[in-house]
């Protein structure tokens, strides 16, 4: 859960184509052509792929606030917020002092993240939870909801590492279900899901407080 304070912390810092043939060219063509004998199309236009735009400094920034006010941060994250408060920091945009500010700080998020072995670790939770296991988490989830039954749609929208130790990961799910009044709402939770060796569940999740 220390990621997420971290972020918190980061937050305040930062408030050829081919023309076709002519009908003349076309007519003669077919007529020195083999009776039977198709003519064949014109080429389709082959159109090159254009390569991606790289993003400005305010498209940077407003990617540097969607990463942190996401409390479900893994290692891709915090290497695209690095990638992202270093072009602010190396710009002139009015940013500029805070990406540097808040630069100094990532360091403590980087080592909240699990490497090596426990990466690998948080990885198959996170597969296993989305796949084999997610009623775990479902599980879990129907007994907060008011109609248990009407649970829809569920599905993971993000799994990252809670912690340094590869023991715990942090979930973020969407999901349709009946609210007190009887009516189908879109919402979101938040789980944390451990390792577990006590019983025989492989996992266990709980819901976080909104």
């Amino acid at each position: 859960m220390k990621s997420a304070t971290v972020a918190t912390i980061l937050i305040i810092c930062l408030s050829v184509s081919c023309a076709g043939l002519s009908a003349k060219d076309k007519s003669a063509k077919q007529q020195n052509q083999p009776q039977g004998t198709a003519v064949p199309s014109p080429l389709p236009s082959v159109q090159a792929t254009p390569a991606p735009r790289e993003m400005n400094t305010k498209e940077r920034w407003e990617r540097i606030q969607e990463l942190l006010g996401d409390d479900v941060t893994g290692p891709e994250d915090v290497a695209e917020l690095r990638e992202h408060l270093t072009a602010v920091a190396n710009s002139k945009a009015s940013q500029r002092q805070r990406a540097v500010s808040a630069l100094t700080k990532l360091p403590k998020l980087e080592a909240d993240m699990p490497r090596g072995e426990k990466l690998d670790r948080t990885r198959q939770m996170c597969k296993d939870l989305t796949g084999p296991d997610i009623a775990i988490l479902t599980d879990v989830l129907k007994k907060v909801l008011h109609d248990p039954g009407s649970l829809q749609d569920f599905e993971v929208e993000k799994c990252a590492p809670s912690g340094a130790q590869g023991v715990a990961v942090m979930i973020r799910a969407g999901y349709r279900a009946k609210n007190k009044f009887g009516a189908f709402i879109l919402s979101q939770e938040k789980f944390i899901a451990v390792r577990n060796s006590q019983d025989g569940a492989k996992y266990k999740a709980v819901v976080l407080p909104d």
